[in-house]
């Protein structure tokens, strides 16, 4: 069984957190691939998170009934707004603007640990989730966005909402799918909009007359599809969930820039753009930074998780790779040659090192198309001898070094070795601990054996 095979079957740790499992289509479906491309998936409720606070231990983030998040590789985080309401818009937006807050802890703790979240550096462009802040950043940035305005008072003076001619749109700023959208007909609407949802609360925005808008999915730097939604007759809404006609479109080059500089404006790597056309001219209706998929997915026949999950494996998880010529193992020497000399009291010396690149098998940990660990060993007569494990000083957290070896176990019982040797100085109680947890004996204790610093080494076996 060749190293590139077995690298797939590696399992990641991900933890998805979202307001249902099974209800939500977006949720389910990624879930379900995830599982299928072999990674370990937990689910948890937005309202299932504990975070702890104290002096001695710092700041902890976990599942009610579960792991630390930092147990995890990396974490995909749905939308914190519910998908119906039944007490009331208030709770919604105290429920929104709860959960964001939290997701911005949550990736601030990852990144404390060298992990990632989906969509992390949104939360510097967006440190609040809504149409106000993202119109903001989005206008800034000299995007073609709807004229819009915002006013924050209760009174409604002629010099602001008279800007418009009617009628004209207005939203609640924390709305989604199309939820509280209205079309105004006389400022008397406004007034009650205002009182159902809170001054600075109603954005008013110019009505483009058409039945239709676009929905543009970006993932990374790419657009990997788009399609067309067309209102129910009558309506003027063109939301897939509220009855939308859908259809898929082949995304023209205007419409492909304007998605992917919209979604660089807010640094989003995962994004629906909705994008209207009016009278030859394009404009940005919305950037959803927890896009629904179902309508596109039936509309184009691609799979968005799919997609998405093989971003997040090329960029965030790490990955095993067998470097097997003479040639590749030299063009790495200089990025492993650091990791040696940050992991061990006495390293090699550049030239030995070298040797030993050479002379014995060497797999490395990638993440992000850098080395992160390397490990090398050798087989005789159906003997394995693990030479060296060493893992870059800032991931070491992460628990990479025993994964790695139970990766190797794997692949020598594919190769039907019957034993792993290793040695390792006595003063290092870590790694003797770490092969003991993966089941390896002590067979003998070497007096001396590193004579330069006068230390004993422990020589351990697993029989396989």
């Amino acid at each position: 069984m060749c190293l590139a095979c077995f690298a797939e079957k590696i399992d990641m740790r991900i933890l998805f957190i979202g307001l249902s499992k099974s209800k939500i289509y977006e949720s389910k479906n990624t879930i379900k691939e995830l599982k299928k491309r072999g990674h370990r998936v937990n689910f948890v409720l937005w309202r299932e998170l504990v975070f702890s606070f104290s002096k001695k231990k710092g700041v902890a983030i976990r599942r009610k009934r579960g792991k630390d998040l930092k147990y995890y590789d990396f974490v995909i985080c749905r939308s914190p707004m519910p998908p119906t309401i039944k007490k009331g818009h208030f709770v919604k937006t105290l429920a929104m603007s709860r959960f964001y807050r939290h997701f911005y802890l949550i990736i601030d703790y990852m990144n404390s640990y060298k992990k990632h979240v989906l969509n992390e550096k949104v939360i510097k462009k967006l440190p609040y989730y809504d149409k106000l802040f993202q119109y903001y950043q989005l206008a800034k940035a000299k995007l073609p966005v709807v004229p819009s305005l915002l006013y924050t008072g209760k009174k409604i003076p002629s010099s602001v909402y008279e800007k418009f001619p009617y009628p004209y749109i207005a939203k609640c700023i924390q709305g989604s799918k199309g939820r509280d959208v209205y079309k105004i007909h006389h400022k008397e609407k406004i007034r009650k909009l205002i009182e159902k949802y809170g001054w600075g609360r109603v954005m008013i925005q110019k009505y483009l007359p058409t039945k239709e808008d676009y929905r543009i999915i970006v993932i990374g730097k790419k657009v990997i599809g788009g399609m067309k939604r067309v209102a129910p007759k009558g309506k003027f809404k063109t939301n897939f969930s509220l009855g939308g006609y859908v259809e898929k479109i082949k995304v023209s080059k205007d419409f492909r820039n304007l998605a992917l500089k919209a979604a660089k404006a807010l640094d989003a790597e995962f994004a629906g753009v909705d994008i209207i056309k009016y009278k030859n001219k394009l404009y940005i209706l919305e950037v959803n930074l927890f896009p629904g998929f179902q309508g596109f997915e039936q509309a184009t026949k691609i799979s968005v998780p799919r997609k998405l999950i093989s971003y997040i494996e090329k960029k965030y998880l790490w990955s095993l790779e067998e470097i097997k010529t003479k040639k590749d193992k030299l063009n790495l020497l200089n990025e492993l040659y650091q990791i040696e000399k940050e992991s061990f009291i006495a390293p090699f010396s550049k030239k030995n090192f070298k040797k030993e690149l050479i002379s014995k098998k060497l797999i490395t940990v990638k993440k992000e198309g850098k080395v992160i660990a390397y490990l090398t060993y050798k087989i005789e007569k159906r003997k394995a001898y693990i030479s060296k494990i060493a893992v870059k000083e800032k991931y070491r957290r992460q628990k990479i070094a025993s994964r790695l070896i139970k990766s190797l176990i794997k692949l020598l019982k594919e190769k039907r070795v019957k034993s792993v040797y290793v040695h390792i100085r006595e003063s290092n109680t870590s790694s003797e601990k770490l092969f003991k947890k993966l089941k390896f004996k002590i067979k003998k204790i070497k007096k001396n054996y590193y004579r330069k610093r006068k230390e004993n080494a422990i020589f351990m076996k697993l029989n396989l």
